[in-house]
């Protein structure tokens, strides 16, 4: 079984449990050196932060990859990198108070598990995730459950409504990105590996709660092919090749990570996680087309895929999608022929074994909806060198996008296999480039390249333009369930930006060789 573990205390006996990574992981890859500082302690905790590190090729086990040490508190203080250990040093540099976790020896082989935090931490103060407590920047996030457990530091709060809020946290052993995102509800949280426990307050610790925003990753190819990946907490080499002149997709998951679909350098299609950790799955993909992809409820990935044989073809990981393991995939054939050079676009149902819905455009350039169930008419067409976009809504009908053999913007709403068209929007987007859709807030949210090329945004989240200044050949868009809406351009110079409707949210980055791919961390 997979686990992310928080398995030693600051002092005491590590315990290993086997683990078995079974998709190739790139050797040069940073993420997985043992001791790569993922993210610098100047970065989080509003500056008050410790630095967190990899735990190298044993990430996500039981195994500490730097062993034991605690004559240098600032630097290592218990196994490193255990989860346990980045709490510890923590608490130990900002003279916070002892954490250590033992639960005696009547836990057994956990015994040191992160589950047993307040057993060992006397002078912390412990609240029930079932109390009404609302954790402060530096609290810790205890969760438990039948093995060892996992702990995470609180970073900051995002709400969502009145009573519930994002806590961002920060965590080693247990992601590359070292973020982590739960849900605070009353008297529950969600988003944990294990069940949640509940939260570790030191009264020494005198932070609060401030308004921050991060939540976005970018990821494009340069020039020579690299796979790269930026976000406001830094830059990360993927050591990865994809065909030049590609585009990569990616798409969030529920546990605050993503998952990113490339063509290799052989015309392939390989699906990748935020680790760099790549699943090659065999599949040719047609030239000059780009993968579709869109992650499930359980965190699993679907990827269409425009094969070189012609036809739709669906990637699936059929089981929950874990950081560094797509078990055993599956891959679906359809027997739709896609118009050459076309694209196609993913979206799920939130139910069903096959919930794909595929947007595809066919040779007399209509643009059609697969489905498990079989293929329905859209009613609207597809312009050469422009492909369409399609959502699924709260209601569980579908929204596509498209531009039209005439060159306009055009709609089409199905409900239950039947296509309603909708009337001309009065929108020419910019000559060779395509729309992109979300569902938003129970209705939708379009983006496109305007004819003075643009980036535009209209829908149930409002109109947005993103300015003549950050010109672009072409345009992503994604809508968080909160309604954080943003686009990701590739500009005239080839580099890449993130707006929103508000701000520029990143400075630009990289020199794109395709389109950049946007994904709004859960």
């Amino acid at each position: 079984m997979w686990r992310r573990l928080g398995l030693v205390a600051s002092l005491g006996l590590s315990v290993f449990v086997p683990f078995t990574q079974t998709t190739h992981v790139p050797a040069a890859s940073a993420a997985l050196t043992c001791g790569t500082t993922l993210l610098k302690g100047s970065q989080w905790l509003q500056g008050d932060g410790v630095d967190v590190h990899s735990n190298g090729a044993s990430q996500f086990t039981g195994y500490s990859c730097n062993g034991v040490a605690t004559s240098k508190p600032v630097e290592q203080y218990g196994y490193g990198w255990q989860c346990v250990e980045l709490a510890a040093r923590l608490y130990r540099v900002r003279n916070w108070g002892f954490v250590y976790a033992n639960g005696g020896p009547a836990a057994g082989a956990y015994q040191y598990g992160a589950k047993y935090l307040p057993e060992g931490s006397p002078s912390l103060t412990f609240y029930s995730v079932t109390s009404s407590y609302s954790p402060v920047p530096g609290d810790l996030v205890v969760e438990a459950g039948a093995s060892f457990g996992h702990v995470s530091v609180v970073d900051h709060i995002e709400p969502i409504s009145l009573t519930s809020y994002r806590v961002i946290a920060v965590e080693q052993n247990a992601s590359v990105t070292a973020w982590h995102i739960y849900v605070r509800t009353p008297g529950a949280m969600t988003g944990g590996y294990h069940p949640i426990k509940g939260f570790l307050h030191s009264p020494r610790n005198s932070h609060k709660n401030v308004s921050s925003t991060r939540g976005y990753a970018l990821v494009y190819a340069d020039a020579a092919g690299n796979l790269l990946r930026s976000s406001p907490i830094g830059h990360f080499d993927f050591h990865e090749k994809v065909l030049v002149g590609s585009t990569p997709v990616t798409a969030a998951t529920p546990s605050g990570s993503l998952v990113s679909a490339v063509t290799s350098p052989n015309n392939t299609l390989e699906v990748v996680d935020a680790a760099g950790s790549i699943v090659a799955t065999g599949i040719s993909v047609a030239s000059g087309t780009t993968p579709a992809i869109a992650i499930a409820g359980d965190g699993s990935p679907w990827v269409a895929v425009h094969a070189a044989s012609g036809y739709l073809t669906l990637w699936h990981g059929n089981t929950t999608y874990r950081p560094t393991v797509i078990p055993a995939p599956t891959s679906i054939t359809t027997s739709v022929m896609m118009r050459n050079g076309a694209s196609p676009s993913i979206d799920l149902m939130a139910t069903g074994a096959a919930p794909y819905v595929v947007a595809v455009t066919n040779a007399a350039n209509a643009v059609q909806v697969v489905t498990s169930s079989g293929v329905i008419d859209s009613g609207i067409s597809s312009r050469l060198a422009s492909d369409p976009a399609i959502a699924v809504e709260a209601d569980g009908s579908y929204e596509l996008a498209s531009v039209s053999l005439v060159g306009h913007l055009q709609l089409s709403h199905i409900v239950a296999g039947v296509a309603q068209v909708a009337a001309p929007l009065g929108y020419t987007p910019y000559a060779g480039t395509s729309p992109d859709i979300r569902s938003a807030l129970g209705g939708y949210q379009v983006a496109f390249v305007g004819a003075s090329r643009n980036a535009q945004s209209f829908g149930s989240l409002g109109s947005f333009n993103a300015g003549t200044t950050l010109t672009t050949n072409n345009v992503a868009l994604d809508v968080r369930p909160d309604g954080m809406v943003a686009l990701a351009l590739r500009d005239v110079n080839g580099l890449a930006w993130v707006v929103n409707k508000s701000a520029v949210l990143s400075t630009a980055s990289g020199v794109t060789s395709g389109a950049p791919a946007l994904a709004l961390l859960r």
